[in-house]
């Protein structure tokens, strides 16, 4: 059923109740009075008096401002300062004139405020927040009825939360309860938590101001559910779910000369609330206002509207608040009724934190164990050693990685060098718990990269990262890297080991390679100035690393050589050949079974020949002349068999056993269109192809463009022919 309700209150405290109650899908109308500026604006919410809300037949009454406490509240033996009453003759002793004092212990320590709701049994509390009574920062000037409020307080303990819940608010209304005077409703209690423990300040029988608007904007729960349900007796059933991920922190805007006497009927206007409202990073919780007829929003007391800002961190949530609260000011306003606010509000507890994490701060807490990093390096040491070559000068424990290549026996060498990474084998590997082979793979993506320019691969640096570091997983890899630079005989003189939480989730890692090679400027692949039309080439099957060419490569037999990644083979056998030049492939080699199967699953012929190699891992071009010296030299080094194709003077890549989709295209009298259409097939990536183009009319720059780009034409006189109907 729908509710109708009234809240009687006029302050932000009011407007926070009031934005949390009109969210609730149970609420049909909320009233408000007396109200201000914001509560009139809310859906379902209506500022009128009391008189009109009972005419409307109201069923739930919520009250804002407190009412004094019931007589008795303190007799149920709560832990409150320590007292005495002295008697006439020992007021004397201390020189005072009054009949009767109070000396009351004095309390140090930190204030909180701790609000509860009841339905007279069960008791279910809001997380504590921390009010700023003093004016000015530093805790300066008058006490005020509240500058600002942040939740939850972080200051005070677990332990002593509970404490505060089962010894004090419990204790408080079992024993009304047993007194036969049950409590319902909302109970505030102001508490200092002293090297003692928590100790009652005061008690109040309603919402905290300012706390309520640092703490609603936390509240996940129905609001209004909660307190019908403490009417009901029913709070037990209830849960009161508060977002613990997010902190609250609300700062008070109010006249410059505030709390003194603030004149009234100033009507100053207040500027900047529709940024803050339109941006709605930021809720605004008016108190001290009021609407003219205009819909200008206008000062009516001291303390004028409460700027609030959530964050998973409380220092962003304050830094957040602050911001909004600059772009408040009061249009015109006179001498001390200027926008002013406290700016130091939570700054306390945020420093406080910061203190004791930088006692506590270490590199391990942190999630990052040097220790236990600078073992794994002691225990990689001889994994990286077994693959030294004469040229590597040094250890691991230098800043660099140092090569000298004459003692390698080069003279004037050309260095190469190439970087990569495993791709998304590495996911499938992690989700297999394998990790010793994706190090091989690493150390063939790269050297295969510099092979193809006839480089010697002669070392090789790897970057590890990681969240968590895992001993066996991190070993695993290096051994498999180790392994690869062995059958790369390239040595492994290094490599950077990261560790860092949050980046990665749990047993996450990725991994990437860098290689140096070096090769004599007259074996530098490809020689482009070599290739011919009718040029051969061989392919080899993938996940091999290919250093066993090398000597091939440096033979004068090999002109180019591709190492067949990301691309596919068209666009990789592309970058080591002449621009005038093509490739006739024939696809009868053996594709592996998995593109089958990505195939079946969708993937189009073209995607796979741009993007797979299709089980082809390195190419080699060299001239016909030289094929058989160049096959029988890869048969005794690899043992496997080849696929042999051609150069020729198409225009890009073709193959000849792909199964082709014919277009049809009408072409009208517009060049552009053919010049466009041309263009974009002559250009390589593209899977189109014009096959003919035709005109009525010889000799026209469409025809010429097509003859230049070896297009075949055709011109067909239209007047010749004619249709029959």
């Amino acid at each position: 059923m729908c509710a109708k309700l009234l809240l009687i209150g006029s302050g932000g405290r009011e407007h926070a109740i009031a934005k949390c109650l009109a969210s609730s899908g149970r609420v049909k109308s909320l009233f408000v009075a007396p109200g201000n500026a914001g509560t009139c604006k809310l859906p379902k919410t209506r500022n009128e008096v009391i008189e009109f809300c009972r005419s409307e037949e109201i069923i739930f009454v919520v009250i804002g401002p407190e009412d004094p406490l019931a007589d008795g509240l303190a007799d149920t033996a709560l832990g409150t300062a320590l007292w005495l009453r002295l008697q006439d003759w020992q007021v004397e002793k201390v020189l005072l004139s009054f009949s009767k004092i109070v000396l009351e212990e004095k309390l140090t320590g930190f204030e909180i405020s701790v609000i509860a709701l009841s339905d007279g049994k069960t008791v279910k509390t809001f997380p504590p927040a921390q009010d700023h009574k003093p004016r000015f920062a530093g805790g300066l000037g008058k006490n005020t009825g509240g500058m600002g409020a942040y939740c939850p307080c972080p200051l005070i303990s677990k332990e002593d939360l509970e404490l505060v819940k089962n010894s004090i608010i419990q204790k408080v209304i079992d024993g009304l309860r047993d007194e036969g005077c049950p409590y319902i409703g909302t109970l505030y209690a102001g508490l200092m938590v002293s090297k003692d423990g928590p100790q009652v300040l005061e008690f109040n029988c309603r919402f905290g101001d300012p706390e309520t608007q640092s703490i609603l904007p936390l509240l996940t729960s129905d609001l209004y559910s909660l307190m019908l349900a403490c009417t009901e007796g029913k709070l037990d059933e209830c849960s009161l779910q508060i977002n613990e991920s997010l902190n609250c922190v609300s700062v008070a805007v109010v006249i410059d000369n505030y709390p003194g006497d603030v004149q009234q009927g100033l009507n100053i206007e207040i500027e900047g609330i529709e940024n803050i409202l339109n941006d709605g990073s930021l809720e605004i919780y008016f108190a001290g206002t009021k609407l003219n007829d205009s819909g200008h929003y206008l000062t009516s007391g001291g303390r004028v509207l409460n700027i609030c800002g959530v964050d998973s961190s409380l220092k962003d949530a304050r830094d957040k608040t602050l911001e909004g609260a600059q772009k408040i000011s009061f249009k015109n306003a006179p001498k001390g009724y200027g926008a002013d606010f406290r700016k130091d509000i939570a700054f306390e507890s945020i420093k406080k934190q910061y203190e004791i994490w930088g006692r506590n701060m270490t590199y391990t807490k942190s999630g990052v164990d040097v220790d236990k990093g600078n073992k794994l390096v002691n225990n990689i040491k001889e994994l990286c050693s077994r693959t030294n070559r004469p040229g590597v000068k040094g250890d691991l424990t230098m800043f660099g990685s140092v090569f000298d290549t004459k003692l390698e026996g080069y003279q004037n060498p050309l260095l190469v060098s190439g970087t990569d990474g495993v791709g998304t084998k590495l996911k499938i590997a992690i989700e297999a718990g394998v990790s010793d082979t994706v190090g091989e793979d690493l150390v063939a993506m790269s050297v295969n990269d510099i092979l193809v320019h006839g480089a010697e691969p002669l070392f090789f640096l790897d970057y590890f990262a990681t969240g968590k570091l895992d001993k066996k997983v991190h070993e695993d890899v290096i051994k498999g890297i180790s392994n690869g630079c062995l059958l790369a005989n390239c040595s492994l003189v290094g490599g950077e080991t990261a560790e860092m939480p949050g980046m990665y989730r749990s047993g996450d890692y990725d991994i990437a390679g860098f290689t140096v090679g070096a090769v004599e400027e007259d074996n530098f692949l490809p020689k482009l100035d070599a290739m011919k039309p009718g040029n051969m080439k061989s392919f080899l099957k993938p996940t091999l690393i290919y250093t066993p060419l090398l000597k091939l490569l440096r033979s004068g037999l090999v002109l180019g050589a591709a190492h067949v990644t990301g691309g596919g083979i068209k666009e990789n056998i592309l970058r080591v050949i002449p621009k005038n030049l093509g490739v006739t492939l024939d696809t009868k080699w053996k594709i592996p079974s998995v593109y089958a199967w990505l195939s079946a699953l969708g993937v189009n012929s073209s995607v796979l020949h741009h993007t797979f190699n299709l089980g082809i891992g390195f190419i080699l071009i060299v001239e016909n002349k030289n094929k058989e010296k160049v096959l029988e030299a890869i048969d005794n080094i690899f043992n496997d068999k080849f696929s042999k194709d051609k150069l020729a003077t198409y225009p890009r890549p073709r193959l000849t056993n792909e199964n082709d989709n014919v277009s049809t295209w009408i072409i009208g009298s517009l060049e552009y269109k053919k010049g466009a259409l041309l263009d974009h097939t002559i250009n390589w990536p593209s899977n189109a192809e014009i096959v003919l183009v035709v005109s009525n009319v010889a000799g026209v720059q469409g025809l010429e463009r097509a003859k230049k780009a070896n297009v075949p034409t055709m011109v067909i006189c239209n007047i010749h022919y004619f249709i029959a109907l």
